[in-house]
């Protein structure tokens, strides 16, 4: 790329004009690179944080001894029961509403 934009110059331009040009062009590609580079942490930082948030997470957690684990069995069981009654009731109530709307048409 250099090159090319060299080559197509004319050739009446000094050294140091010359120079000074590859200095700007090298300076412009190295802010590409940052803004790159700027780019890639942008998408690495959030997972690298999320990595040490689960490594944090799982240090943290522990085993359940028995009673504790009898504690959360016995509340998501009796949470089974009562969504499993709502939703009985509710198809229960339902059923004849739907009936009198299919039946009138």
């Amino acid at each position: 790329m250099f090159v090319k934009e060299l080559q197509t110059r004319p050739k009446q331009t000094s050294l140091l004009s010359l120079i000074s040009e590859i200095l700007d062009l090298q300076g412009s590609l190295s802010l590409r690179i940052f803004r790159d580079m700027d780019a890639v942490d942008s998408v690495i930082d959030p997972l690298r944080d999320f990595a040490k948030d689960s490594v944090r997470l799982v240090k943290r957690c522990h085993k359940p001894d028995r009673k504790e684990f009898s504690k959360v069995a016995l509340r998501t069981a009796i949470g089974f029961v009562v969504m499993g009654f709502v939703g009985f009731f509710v198809k229960l109530i339902f059923i004849p509403i739907n009936n009198i709307i299919v039946g009138s048409g």
